[in-house]
């Protein structure tokens, strides 16, 4: 019983951060519409994106196992 109150636990942790995650995002996305307007806004999301995007899928070199001598 013990296990299960700690799981909840943890999962009540969890979700309280990505809910305060996401309405951060959302008072931040609020502050640079202020700051430069609604328009502009929604290319500074897409270049974020974009960026973020690229840095999930960018290209590495394989590691090599070998020590190069």
């Amino acid at each position: 019983m013990k296990v299960f109150a700690e799981i909840a636990l943890i999962w009540g942790i969890v979700l309280a951060f990505i809910l305060a995650v996401f309405l951060l995002n959302f008072w931040l996305v609020h502050q640079i519409e202020l700051l430069v307007g609604a328009k502009v806004t929604w290319y500074i999301i897409g270049v974020g994106a974009l960026m973020t995007t690229g840095w999930i899928f960018r290209r590495r070199e394989p590691k090599d196992t070998e020590e190069k001598a």
